[in-house]
């Protein structure tokens, strides 16, 4: 069976790698499939080499804007925009529908040409569900091809004033074979917005289902980072650079620059008060280094670790770059893990480990997964309480060995979940084929 996921999923991102992993998991439950990722033209090289296991990368028309979108100041787009990426998708739909063959020898675009000779149609990943998705599961209906919104979530909330959101929403449930979604509030706005409950599944996100690397692997990467092979226990840390958390802690300050030096303050005082009060090693973690290095972690992470005043000793700040599995490993091997990422987290939840997210009241997607969902704890960043924050973090760090008990019985429910939604989406798939 040929799948297409018609969206960027960037490499560089190792969070969105993770979605893309846990995605091809879900798929080798539907059988023999061949997958292909769309790639926005200045990410191909970079996501070729990344995805190299099962994963083919195509790249033509960009419907999601998505290069112009990662830069520091994204260039606004006009109805020409529209009529050159979407419209030229539907065009092509149109004439796919009479004609796959005409249609891929006059509009010559590799993407556009993977998505005619797909079986199935993947898209709705991460936090990207909204109403422009009509679009695509349109050009899906008009090429007779299945198209399944999977595992995907957003932060908006109520009744969209629009009456074309609502009806695009509801068109979208309604021509889509299967739409799971990750979290209650993205659940709650489609519902409100008049899509049908029924068509709307909730489950974990595909994330949970990556695989860690071995323990082998593991012990590899703590040599090739000179982590200290004793008893202490292991306390990672994954700050962000870019993003909602960076862009909104803090709020009441408006310069840029002045927040992230507040950020770097905050993160230094948290450090500086866990290695008086624990006797764990402390590993910087970056879980995003692209697509743009706007959104590079290491950079808050070299300014934190450049601004400690003392205890350097049991700290490691891993530069290098590893693999969204890799990842998932290390903060297996962790006792603790203090984060702003949602998926770092997620990763971490879903290997057992004990975590607690740092992140702001507009990042509903942690509020909702991380803590609704998984029941850990999140610490809003708007106007922390520094001193509530440390009493916080300190119980948490204290209880790590009871919350690890837990967390594995809780690991192994999502996993199952996901599993379930593989399912789901395997006999949705066989039912289209029953159809045709």
């Amino acid at each position: 069976m040929k799948v297409i996921i018609a969206e960027p999923i960037p490499s560089l991102n190792k969070g969105e790698a993770a979605i893309l992993r846990g995605i091809q998991e879900a798929l080798a439950v539907c059988g023999d499939v061949k997958l292909t990722l769309y790639s926005p033209s200045g990410w191909v090289e970079t996501d070729k080499k990344r995805y190299k296991n099962g994963i083919a990368i195509t790249s033509g028309v960009d419907l999601w804007d998505a290069e112009n979108n990662f830069l520091e100041n994204p260039v606004p787009r006009n109805r020409t925009h529209f009529f050159k990426t979407w419209g030229k998708l539907l065009l092509f739909s149109l004439m796919a529908r009479v004609s796959k063959r005409f249609a891929v020898n006059l509009i010559k675009d590799d993407f556009l040409s993977s998505l005619a000779d797909a079986d199935l149609i993947i898209a709705g990943h991460d936090g990207m569900i909204g109403h422009s998705h009509f679009y695509i599961v349109l050009a899906a209906k008009i090429m007779n091809k299945p198209i399944a919104l999977y595992g995907g979530g957003n932060d908006f909330k109520g009744r969209s004033k629009k009456l074309r959101v609502r009806k695009f929403l509801q068109f979208m449930a309604n021509n889509s074979i299967l739409f799971t979604i990750r979290d209650e509030n993205t659940r709650d706005y489609l519902i409100v917005n008049d899509v049908d409950p029924n068509k709307v599944h909730l489950f974990p996100d595909p994330a949970v289902l990556l695989k860690p690397c071995s323990k082998a692997r593991v012990d590899e990467i703590l040599k090739i980072e000179n982590i200290p092979a004793t008893e202490k226990p292991l306390f990672g840390l994954i700050p962000v650079r870019g993003g909602i958390v960076a862009d909104k802690s803090f709020s009441s300050e408006p310069n840029p620059d002045k927040k992230h030096e507040l950020r770097v303050k905050l993160w230094v005082d948290l450090l500086s008060h866990l290695l008086n009060t624990t006797n764990a090693h402390f590993v910087f973690l970056p879980h995003c280094i692209g697509p743009t290095f706007i959104f590079d972690d290491r950079r808050m992470i070299k300014d934190t670790y450049d601004a400690m005043p003392e205890g350097k000793d049991r700290i490691t700040v891993i530069n290098n770059e590893y693999s969204e599995s890799e990842l998932k490993g290390l903060m297996k091997r962790c006792d603790f893990i203090l984060g702003e990422r949602t998926h770092a987290l997620i990763g971490a939840v879903s290997a057992a480990a004990p975590c607690m997210a740092l992140t702001v009241e507009e990042d509903l997607r942690m509020h909702y997964i991380i803590n609704k969902m998984f029941k850990r704890p999140t610490f809003n960043l708007n106007n922390p309480d520094v001193k509530e924050l440390k009493k916080l973090l300190t119980e948490e760090w204290n209880n790590r060995k009871k919350t690890a008990a837990d967390m594995a019985i809780e690991a192994e429910h999502l996993h199952k979940e996901a599993l379930r939604a593989a399912t789901m989406l395997k006999e949705r798939i066989n039912g289209r084929k029953k159809e045709d």
